[in-house]
């Protein structure tokens, strides 16, 4: 239940839910991502280990697209 109510308090307050999947991410755990596992999908993903296979320094930020449009745009 906890990542239900987690999911329920973004909607209620509208924070972002971010996931480290550094270590865990590109097929480590059987899914390309280990958040595919879970109830709810979060709205940043860091990866990055994966991606280099070993022979490359190599990162990634993947995000939904509204959190892309907000960097986009900017702070003005």
């Amino acid at each position: 239940r906890f990542w239900e109510g987690l999911a329920e308090r973004r909607e209620k307050y509208g924070f972002l839910i971010c996931f480290d999947e550094i270590v865990t991410g590109i097929g480590r755990t059987g899914h390309w991502f280990a958040a595919e596992t879970l109830p709810l999908v979060p709205d940043i993903i860091a990866t990055a280990k994966g991606l280099g296979a070993g022979y490359a320094a190599i990162g990634a930020v993947l995000c939904r697209q509204q959190v892309y449009d907000a960097i986009a745009k900017g702070s003005r």
